[in-house]
């Protein structure tokens, strides 16, 4: 009995169920984002140089560099190419807690997708927790119907990044790196540079 309950200890440890912090889940074999491009001793090896106060860098399945650059309690900042940077945060409200991922990539232009989790790693949905910007979402109050059309036409899909500060996350538009100098200059003026939400529980709102 008491060996069949050291097992299912470890069981649960391995599911996710008893972490605490981002970097336990961060190391667990099903993390996404980085699953296929980090091992799990990687991502330990990882931890043990930031806390140590070396520089968190490995070489990553790709045989490329991916560093640890940022660690909180709750938040966690990764590196995993020279494209792709990926951003972890809980979010907590009560006993429920959510783990929400950004993956950003540059190719130039900076362009996000987030998901949602619970500590099992089990994907859930989006729309139960932010409802993701579009690049009209950006257009001033004072934009005229003229500036509103010319950004209709330049527009030909949302290139828009995602970063989490504290406890608020920024969407920016990523058109100036996208558009020419000629259709960037017809579309800024009516854009706001960003947008800010505030992450109430396990909620992400926009800021009034």
């Amino acid at each position: 009995m008491k060996q069949l309950l050291v097992l299912l200890t470890l069981l649960t440890m391995a599911t996710g169920a008893t972490a605490r912090s981002i970097a336990d889940l961060f190391v667990l074999e099903n993390a996404p984002a980085i699953g296929n491009t980090l091992s799990p001793t990687q991502r330990l090896d990882m931890l043990d140089y930031l806390r140590n106060d070396q520089d968190a860098v490995v070489t990553n399945e790709w045989s490329d560099e991916s560093s640890l650059d940022s660690l909180t309690e709750r938040y966690l900042l990764l590196t995993a190419s020279e494209v792709k940077t990926v951003e972890m945060q809980l979010l907590t409200q009560g006993r429920d807690t959510v783990v929400a991922v950004i993956e950003t990539y540059a190719l130039p232009a900076k362009d996000s997708r987030i998901s949602f989790y619970n500590q099992a790693w089990t994907p859930l949905r989006t729309s139960q927790f932010f409802k993701m910007p579009t690049t009209q979402d950006f257009a001033l109050p004072t934009a005229t119907d003229e500036q509103l059309r010319a950004l209709q036409e330049q527009l030909r899909f949302d290139v828009i990044s995602l970063h989490f500060e504290g406890e608020r996350l920024v969407a920016r538009h990523s058109l100036r790196e996208y558009l020419t100098a000629e259709e960037w200059k017809k579309v800024q003026p009516c854009l706001r540079d960003s947008i800010s939400y505030v992450i109430k529980g396990t909620k992400i709102k926009r800021e009034k």
